[in-house]
């Protein structure tokens, strides 16, 4: 049953989600969906048993972005439905400054792999970083979430228990799959550009990410690789020839609205879900060639980070996001991530710039939950290893 109150809603302990049409959360675990990614149709055949025994009717969680790690999956047997939340909170009281963190190790990754797509090894690669954080009062998680929503009213708010003490919190500004019935959505973003407060510089930088060839050409690649994953079990798939500017309180996105019918209507939204991801939004491509990429290149393991993360009905219906703009919380700490596109035309220390304005978004919602602001702002010490930063 959907409760139609606007008030804000219980933020489950378990799962968290909040998007344009609906809030969801879950409090209990109910009975958990074993199994990886790599499994394909083994996992949604093992998900569509689950979901046919006493329970909420309700798959939440979420896929890492290795295939070979466990899914983080389960069916409680309550889940609060609610229309969408419209967070009351005021995130405009605490100015928080925009910071760089320089982090060299990331530069030269970056350089690599532009080198290597100029040579013809990959078309695309997705490279990550990670900042460590440590906390001094950290944020009640309603309260985090409420900022998060207030600052993102139009993109999906999330949480997740990885694991005891553990959570993945986010906002999403990403549509990996929505299903209803026989319609199907997906809007990939690909492209991005970091804001700015002043008005005119703002509006020229979104300008200058609409015309950016380099940019246009990294969003015409994830666009034609979602289409054609989407072929197979949608038909009349129609999508926009020119990409659209979408703004985050941080970053200006290209993003393209891509939709279809489904041919057969057993499908799933996890089934479809799982055919997407991951995305040469967040991997690259050739899909192959940009994971083993990313896996001798990043000296972190990603984790649910640009996984996919929702939820699928009984019926088959439901949402599912990318995972970004988004960190692990833990008592004392968490952990950011960002990721940019490589592509032949990329400039290092422009992306590492777009990472640093992507984790922007965490870090100044943590500073308006704490109504506090950042007093430190040193990532990694000299000799290149990871260095706390305090809030």
């Amino acid at each position: 049953m959907i409760d139609r109150a606007h008030s804000e809603p219980t933020v489950g302990r378990r799962f968290f989600f909040a998007g344009p049409t609906r809030t969801l959360a879950a409090d209990d675990e109910g009975v958990t969906l074993e199994g990886t990614p790599s499994e394909g149709e083994a996992l949604v055949a093992r998900a569509r048993a689950l979901l046919a025994e006493d329970g909420s009717g309700f798959l939440v969680g979420a896929v890492p972005f290795d295939p070979a790690h466990a899914v983080r999956l389960f069916h409680p047997e309550q889940v609060q439905v609610r229309e969408p939340w419209k967070a009351p909170v005021d995130t405009r009281s605490v100015e928080v400054p925009f910071e760089e963190h320089p982090d060299d190790a990331f530069v030269g990754a970056v350089g690599s792999a532009v080198e290597a797509i100029r040579r013809g090894a990959l078309d695309k690669v997705v490279l990550a970083r990670a900042l460590e954080v440590r906390l001094a009062r950290p944020p009640a998680l309603p309260r985090l979430l409420s900022v998060l929503r207030a600052r993102n009213p139009h993109g999906f708010t999330y949480a997740l228990e990885v694991d005891a003490g553990r959570t993945l919190v986010g906002a999403s500004p990403e549509l990996l799959l929505s299903q209803r019935g026989r319609r199907v959505v997906s809007v990939p973003l690909a492209g991005s550009a970091r804001r700015s407060a002043d008005p005119v510089i703002d509006a020229q930088r979104a300008e200058a990410l609409f015309g950016s060839a380099k940019d246009r050409h990294e969003h015409q690649l994830v666009v034609e690789d979602v289409v054609e994953r989407l072929r197979p079990f949608v038909r009349d798939v129609r999508f926009e020839r020119e990409p659209r500017l979408e703004a985050t309180p941080s970053v200006w996105h290209l993003s393209t609205r891509i939709e279809g019918e489904l041919l057969e209507p057993e499908r799933t939204s996890l089934e479809l879900a799982l055919a997407l991801h991951p995305t040469p939004a967040v991997c690259g491509l050739p899909t192959s060639k940009a994971r083993e990429w990313i896996r001798h290149s990043e000296d972190f393991d990603r984790g649910h980070f640009t996984g996919t993360l929702g939820y699928t009905t009984r019926s088959g219906d439901g949402d599912w996001i990318v995972a970004i703009r988004c960190a692990e919380v833990a008592t004392d700490r968490m952990r950011l991530f960002a990721g940019a596109g490589i592509v032949a035309d990329s400039v290092p220390e422009l992306e590492l710039a777009e990472t640093n304005a992507k984790m922007h978004t965490m870090l100044s919602a943590v500073a308006i939950a704490q109504s506090s602001q950042p007093t430190t702002a040193r990532e990694r010490t000299p000799d290149g290893h990871p260095q706390d930063r305090i809030l």
